[in-house]
């Protein structure tokens, strides 16, 4: 047997200066940038051996420039070794809670600082954006995020003689423009090159954050000089100037000779506390008291960090507590792959499951494979949903009814060797055709209950069913499946490119054809049919998927990182039909299944949201 598998091609999503096919490539590519006779992929950022502390990023024909950031969380920062531009932290420790070399973690006052673990040591760095080359309608913000982005893709003809194309902007080589307050440009030879400034780190929240008319970076709102630095940590920018200066003094004597005299360490309060002679001891005794903390009736020094249980750092300061909430970074588990909470954390990671894959039916009639591919059919037959191919020990069939576009699942049937289980709309659950109580036990083969209106059926074999009775079906099953099962949720070869085969063994595009060819039954069922791509909708789809950040899932949030969901919601919207209002839904799924792993129940959350017709 031949098994193809597709090239993976660079990501072109966002990239509107696609490069024109040749006859020997298969993948198209953005536009790159040239500097200095190098060429740069889209996408590639460099630091330049003489300059660390310059930091450049090709985006599909324009090459930004702008100072990195350091941000030193932590009171002994070890220098830049030679070539590096930002100190480090001598362990990987980020406000009392140790940081895997896994994960990074982006501080919740501010999105652009990422700090993560190399070779046992921290390192935080605040990213500048970089200049976007798509037209101004396609860029969007997404939750949470740092930077901005651009949506969808296009193609527009190369300017001539060498000039520059910046969104619908026509630039000439050799001239300079301004793109905003922060950005200043050149061009030559059809690539941009444009300067950045990098803005100071603020320890205000970004909603207390103002950028004023003519000014480029944000300033918080409420300080006396319009700025809040961060004090209780250690910022700093380093330019190349002092770069040079702290490799010469490594090399002329091979240590670092810095010296720094205690005293000029201390702060104001420590020089009016140190102990002078006129003091008593009864008063200094007094203030040291007055310096430690209590917190849910525990006594912490001055300077100590505990972590709550709700996941929030605390540290002791010169008597008073001072607590911030560890925002968890983004994650995108792999298709079977599934979060986890490690015993004494507080954010969740990716943790693959054991040997499972998951196809997830919502709406009525949309469906994503056990390999990822998502696509919508509208049909009131029975379907084959998942079944053993090889061996027969298991198959699942739905039964949907239709009103007009509207796509309800009335019946789940499992059957388990010569065990049949019915899963009904109305609740009526059947074994063999025998009504049943649930919870139900077969021992040694099967078990139903109930949990939150949703059914769970688990069998020995390892296929387990999770239906909430209206429009959402979940089905896992071992890894040992692979390549053995067939029907409306794919083969599980890993590869989704060719999840629409039908029965006859025959890949096609439309998913209607592929659904009919899986009915099953004694009566000739010819009522399949498609509904169509509508392509994408920035304004609109921003507005449904953005339901995801609201209250209705408050209580994860903090847990879970929404961002990923949202831009997977983004993206299954331009594959939606056109008149399909349920299409955002499934993200949505996705991410409260993902909390109620997690022991975060969100049960009212479907209302408020736009999912309606999957409500029990």
């Amino acid at each position: 047997m031949v098994e193809c598998v597709k090239k993976n091609c660079p990501k072109i999503e966002g990239c509107y200066r696609l490069q024109e096919l040749q006859t020997d490539e298969c993948c198209q590519k953005c536009k790159g940038c040239m500097k200095n006779g190098l060429y740069y992929e889209s996408g590639t950022e460099w630091t330049e051996p003489n300059r660390p502390c310059r930091s450049l990023t090709c985006i599909a024909g324009v090459i930004t420039e702008s100072s990195i950031r350091c941000y030193t969380p932590c009171s002994d920062p070890v220098p830049p070794a030679l070539g590096q531009c930002c100190p480090t932290c001598p362990n990987c420790r980020f406000k009392g809670k140790i940081i895997t070399k896994e994960t990074s973690v982006m501080p919740k006052h501010d999105p652009c600082i990422l700090c993560d673990c190399t070779s046992g040591k921290l390192k935080c760095v605040k990213k500048t954006c970089p200049v976007l080359n798509c037209p101004e309608s396609k860029i969007f913000h997404s939750f949470e995020g740092c930077c901005p982005q651009c949506q969808g893709t296009g193609t527009y003809l190369d300017p001539p003689k060498g000039a520059c194309l910046l969104g619908l902007k026509l630039h000439q080589s050799g001239t300079q423009f301004t793109v905003d307050d922060c950005t200043h440009c050149s061009c030559e030879n059809s690539t941009a090159f444009c300067q950045r400034e990098s803005c100071p780190i603020l320890s205000c929240k970004r909603e207390q954050q103002k950028t004023w008319p003519g000014q480029c970076c944000p300033q918080c709102i409420g300080s006396d000089n319009g700025f809040n630095i961060e004090i209780d940590n250690k910022t700093q920018e380093l330019d190349d100037q002092s770069y040079q200066n702290h490799k010469t003094e490594i090399d002329e004597t091979g240590n670092n000779t810095e010296e720094v005299d205690d005293q000029s360490h201390k702060t104001k309060t420590d020089e009016a506390w140190d102990k002078p002679e006129e003091v008593d001891n009864q008063s200094y005794q007094n203030h040291k008291i007055e310096k430690t903390c209590v917190h849910d009736g525990t006594i912490y020094k001055d300077g100590e960090t505990w972590n709550t249980e709700t996941c929030e750092t605390c540290t002791c300061k010169n008597g008073r507590i001072n607590c911030s909430a560890l925002t968890c970074p983004a994650i995108r588990c792999p298709q079977n792959s599934i979060l986890v909470i490690p015993e004494g954390e507080c954010c969740p990671i990716c943790e693959e499951r054991e040997s499972k894959g998951v196809c997830t039916v919502f709406g009525g009639s949309h469906v994503r494979t056990f390999d990822g591919k998502l696509y919508a059919f509208i049909g009131s037959c029975k379907y084959q949903l998942a079944s053993d191919c090889d061996s027969g020990t298991f198959n699942i069939r739905l039964k949907n009814t239709v009103v007009g576009n509207d796509v309800s699942i009335k019946r789940v049937s499992l059957r388990l060797g010569k065990t049949k289980v019915d899963l009904q709309q109305n609740k009526n659950t059947k074994v063999n055709d025998q009504v049943v109580d649930v919870p139900y036990r077969q021992k040694d083969k099967l078990e139903l209950k109930e949990v939150d209106d949703t059914i769970v059926v688990t069998s020995k074999i390892g296929v387990k069913i999770l239906w909430n009775y209206v429009g959402f079906v979940e089905v896992s099953i071992p890894k040992s499946y692979q390549k053995k099962v067939c029907g409306l949720c794919g083969d599980f070869n890993a590869i989704a490119e060719n999840d629409l085969t039908t029965r006859e063994g025959i890949l096609v595009d439309d998913p209607a054809i592929f659904a009919q060819s899986w009915t099953s039954g004694e009566e000739v069922c010819l009522d399949t049919r498609k509904y169509g791509i509508r392509g994408c909708n920035p304004r609109k789809d921003q507005r449904l998927c953005s339901y995801i950040k609201g209250s209705a899932f408050e209580k994860c949030l903090k847990k879970v990182n929404v961002t990923s969901y949202y831009e997977k919601c983004l993206k299954d919207m331009c594959e939606c039909p056109p008149d399909d209002l349920q299409c955002h839904c499934e993200s949505f799924y996705s991410y409260v299944r993902d909390c109620e792993r997690l022991g975060i129940l969100l049960p009212k959350w479907r209302k408020s949201v736009g999912c309606v017709s999957d409500e029990p």
